[in-house]
């Protein structure tokens, strides 16, 4: 069980999300980094065929919402946390660096890139579920020994890279799943 006064600190260094677990001076437990940065991308073709991995281009530079609230959508600044700026024609993958095992979820436009399931349960995925093994869908990667994410599982061993659509207009992975935009995001 974990003492209250251990816990996971969460800041912006370097263009980088740093989680990092702080253990009270008696705890049997030893400090924890996860550290996770976003990779420019060349996008590739949507045509069906298998590609090689295309070429890491930098990092994405990382930006509070807070700190510019006064050029954000409001419902963008009501969300908070974190912004980069992508242009369409790119792409992205995601880094993760960790020296002590971390459970990460991640959703885009409230779709669970890894299992491909929406964040709002439905009668479909509960039945999806129940056929898997044990009731459960995995949805979250490990790091390590995961060390990134190039993109959505679309179905089994297809993966369509994360890029940037505008939302309202049916582009978005959750206006593909349910019809609506109204989550947003990663």
């Amino acid at each position: 069980m974990m003492d209250l006064d251990e816990k996971y600190h969460c800041s912006l260094q370097d263009n980088a999300i740093k989680v990092k677990f702080v253990p009270h001076a008696d705890s049997p437990f030893h400090p924890q980094c996860l550290r996770i940065t976003f990779h420019r991308t060349i996008r590739v073709p949507e045509n069906h065929k298998s590609v090689k991995l295309p070429p890491d281009l930098g990092t994405f530079s990382l930006f509070g919402i807070r700190d510019h609230a006064h050029k954000l959508p409001p419902s963008m600044v009501a969300k908070g946390g974190l912004f980069l700026s992508m242009y369409q024609r790119e792409a992205m993958w995601v880094d993760f660096n960790a020296d002590w095992p971390f459970m990460i979820k991640i959703y885009a436009d409230g779709v669970n890139v890894v299992s491909g399931e929406h964040a709002a349960d439905d009668n479909g995925t509960k039945d999806r579920r129940r056929l898997a093994s044990r009731g459960k869908i995995q949805d979250y990667v490990v790091a390590p020994p995961q060390i990134w994410l190039d993109g959505i599982a679309t179905s089994p061993g297809v993966v369509r890279q994360l890029i940037a659509m505008p939302t309202g207009q049916g582009y978005s992975v959750e206006s593909q799943f349910t019809g609506e935009d109204t989550i947003g995001g990663l």
